[in-house]
């Protein structure tokens, strides 16, 4: 078998070696691995701040949403209760009307039928009279 002889020669070259492989590494290796790393870095950073932008603005229109949409139920409902109101007055108001036209128009046909009422009582009293006249005669007779 060989002896390893270590020399310092051989030490010498194979620093160098070590050295020319690891700047050899570096080059094309880590400085273009490292450059690709850091630009994705970037992107996802802008595209977090895009998203964290979006995602409070989107907050800020939820906000403005609910709350116009809570303004709106509001209104519905105060106008919903005004008409209302208003329409129970007018309601009330046309009953009232109706009544007393209703009122006065019966007070009216009750006045005919009194009338009328009278005229026929005059016409059955005169139709009695005559015909207990005749039955008079009739029996006298």
């Amino acid at each position: 078998m060989t002896e390893l002889v270590i020399t310092w020669q051989g030490l010498l070259f194979e620093a160098v070696s070590f050295l020319v492989f690891t700047f050899l590494l570096n080059l094309f290796l880590f400085k273009p691995i490292n450059r690709i790393i850091k630009k994705r870095a970037q992107i996802i950073e802008t595209h977090l701040n895009t998203k964290n932008n979006l995602d409070s603005g989107i907050e800020g229109f939820g906000f403005k949403t609910d709350e116009e949409k809570r303004k709106l139920k509001q209104g519905i409902h105060d106008l919903k209760s005004r008409t209302g109101s208003e329409a129970r007055a007018e309601a009330s108001k046309k009953t009232r009307e109706t009544r007393e036209r209703a009122l006065a128009r019966s007070g009216a046909i009750l006045d005919e039928f009194q009338r009328k009422k009278g005229s026929l009582e005059e016409v059955y009293m005169e139709k009695t009279s005559e015909i207990s006249s005749l039955i008079c005669k009739k029996i006298s007779g």
